[in-house]
């Protein structure tokens, strides 16, 4: 009676002794945590996300040692540690998903938002959900096999089901990789301005997603391209370019002096490197007797500040070309042809029909 009496006290000490030293590295972790030191900042949220469950592990630890203190029969002593084993795995298994799961929410998006994506926020939760599956998945098999259970055939099932499922959902597991190499990559961000060569899409990006990306045509048609399928195409990133080239001609009539081909030239010069966003190189020259004009090569850089902004030199320019064309006097060359008829022909009775 009195060692039965002894084993008791023994086992009560024992779970106020887990109680007490769970509450002290409760306290202790809360110590850390409160810490303003930044270097401090990764153990601090490994340690937020672990206090509680450290804590309850503790408590349950001292629990089973309370136990085994106990003279109990044998075949609870069995069942106890047999127990213990299943939730010492699910503990551990429950530690790693939580510890996986924060370096996903806390440092892997923080790392994708900082490359200007929003898919971050798509990739979050299907992710921590599939590191979930598959953690506790191997947890479930591993405790079945200490149990004592043949998990040959729960592998070949759960390996034939897996790729039954791959299978099934190919399309959709190449836009769930795509999108992420897409977040790395980096090819375009929301709001750039773009063009995919193979599918002839040009708009503005408005959303990256984990499954496919939203692109804005200038028609106002929203484009839902799979991420996939962008991975095979030319991406051309408008807004990546610092400027944006102008390539026109502008034909004058024949008639025109070469006094004023001159005046024309520098007006043309004067014009473009006057404006605040133009940018070298400019060029301006004289390159061709055309079919009915004299022709003006002129070639010069916008700074890109957006298609607006480009749109709004472009007519700024033009404007004032035209101002000071009519000025001086200046006419611009549009499509004729000279016909020369001689007495002969008005003799011809063809002429006339």
């Amino acid at each position: 009676m009195d060692i039965i009496s002894n084993n008791h006290i023994i086992a009560l000490i024992i779970i106020i002794s887990s109680v007490v030293i769970s509450a002290l590295v409760k306290k202790i972790i809360d110590i850390i945590i409160s810490n303003e030191n930044d270097k401090l900042k990764t153990v601090k949220n490994y340690l937020y996300v672990l206090k509680m469950p450290i804590s309850v592990g503790i408590v349950l630890l001292g629990m089973y040692l309370a136990f085994k203190v106990l003279p109990l029969p044998e075949k609870i002593y069995v069942i106890l540690d047999e127990g213990f084993m299943v939730v010492s795995i699910f503990f551990i298994t429950y530690l790693i998903n939580r510890l996986i799961n924060t370096f996903i929410e806390k440092y892997l998006i923080s790392m994708v938002n900082r490359f200007g994506s929003n898919v971050a926020s798509s990739i979050i939760k299907p992710l921590q959900q599939i590191t979930t599956i598959i953690i506790f998945s191997f947890a479930i098999i591993f405790t079945l096999g200490n149990l004592g259970y043949d998990i040959t055939s729960l592998i070949a099932g759960l390996g034939i089901g897996g790729l039954a499922l791959a299978m099934a959902s190919k399309e959709t597991i190449e836009n769930l990789i795509a999108g992420i190499i897409l977040a790395f990559d980096r090819p375009f961000k929301i709001g750039d301005e773009i063009k995919i060569k193979g599918d002839d899409i040009w708009g503005i990006v408005e959303e990256i997603g984990i499954r496919s990306t939203k692109i804005r045509t200038f028609d106002d048609t929203l484009v839902v391209a799979p991420n996939r399928d962008l991975l095979s195409q030319k991406i051309e990133n408008l807004s990546k370019r610092k400027k944006r080239r102008v390539l026109m001609t502008i034909g004058l009539t024949y008639d025109t002096p070469p006094e004023k081909l001159i005046k024309a030239r520098d007006i043309l010069l004067d014009i473009i490197k006057s404006h605040p966003s133009t940018v070298e190189p400019i060029r301006v020259h004289f390159t061709e007797y055309g079919d009915w004009s004299l022709n003006f090569r002129v070639e010069y850089f916008i700074k890109n500040e957006g298609f607006d902004h480009f749109l709004n030199v472009l007519n700024d320019i033009n404007l004032k070309i035209k101002q000071e064309f009519y000025k001086e006097g200046i006419d611009f060359a549009f499509p004729t042809y000279t016909i020369y008829i001689t007495q002969n022909d008005f003799q011809k009775p063809e002429f006339y029909h």
